[in-house]
């Protein structure tokens, strides 16, 4: 009972294969170098916010990296993660 409470206080995120698998789809981009952390938090039944800490390849533009993010997005919309 206390986990469960604990998990409705705070917020659950998604489980461990699926943020697995987000993390492999943001990887998966060539302007990525690393993917540093993946949160979580369901909003409600069938919305999650996805935040995502990661470094992108100090030899691209600010405009790929704005074309990454979009990629990024677009996969991960793509995909169905929960």
């Amino acid at each position: 009972m206390v986990y469960e409470s604990k998990g409705l206080l705070i917020g659950e995120g998604l489980d461990r294969e699926t943020l697995r698998s987000a993390r492999a789809l943001v990887e998966a981009d060539p302007a990525v170098e690393r993917v540093q952390h993946l949160h979580t938090l369901y909003l409600g039944a069938h919305e999650v916010l996805l935040a995502i800490e990661l470094r992108f390849r100090s030899t691209i533009s600010a405009l790929e990296v704005r074309e990454s993010v979009g990629r990024i997005k677009q996969e991960i919309r793509a995909h169905t993660l929960t």
